[in-house]
């Protein structure tokens, strides 16, 4: 008997070439193909709602180190601090309850994170934007035979000619910010190379 792998079966086939239309398709037919899905599957509706919702119940705690909080905030009155906690109390147990996005744009690197994966060592960015490096980098470059300098696309072809002026660093080497993910309020990704 002969050692040899059997031929791909018509499913295996199938299932790659789902996986290459899955890859093509556009985002808005995809949101739609699985909004039909929710609505005609109850068993993957609860899966996706499983993958993609959460609690705020289920979100690790952000601690604070002493370093974190502020002077002012340490010397506030333990009554203070008792009459504000009873004050958001219900409305703490109310949103803990309440079901939220899972996968969220992070307002400092505007990358998509995981908040259930969250920590202080998630999220490398800078706190400023990169500006042209016009003396050295680009002190050549023709605006009118290259095309622009300061956008997008040639963020991306040329990060080692920007320059954040935070730390003095190029858009080819590492953030010089670490810290948590913060949730931002924009629902859509911006572009900044």
């Amino acid at each position: 008997m002969r050692n040899q792998m059997a031929p791909p079966t018509p499913t295996s086939d199938t299932q790659k070439k789902l996986e290459i239309a899955v890859g093509d398709v556009s985002d808005s037919r995809l949101r739609t193909l699985m909004i039909d899905l929710c609505d005609n599957f109850p068993d993957a509706k609860k899966w996706l709602e499983k993958e993609l919702l959460t609690t705020e119940e289920e979100i690790p705690r952000r601690e604070e180190s002493e370093s974190d909080v502020d002077e002012e905030e340490s010397e506030e009155s333990e009554s203070d601090v008792d009459e504000e906690e009873a004050d958001t109390t219900k409305t703490k147990s109310a949103d803990l309850k309440r079901l939220r996005p899972r996968y969220v744009i992070c307002e400092n690197c505007d990358e998509e994170f995981d908040v259930l994966d969250n920590s202080k060592e998630s999220c490398w960015y800078h706190p400023e934007f990169s500006e042209p490096d016009y003396d050295d980098f680009f002190a050549d470059h023709d605006e009118n035979c290259h095309g622009p300098i300061d956008c997008d696309a040639t963020r991306k072809e040329y990060p080692e000619g920007f320059i954040y002026p935070c730390c003095d660093r190029t858009g080819a080497e590492d953030p010089c910010e670490v810290d948590w993910h913060v949730e931002g309020s924009a629902k859509r990704r911006r572009t900044y190379y």
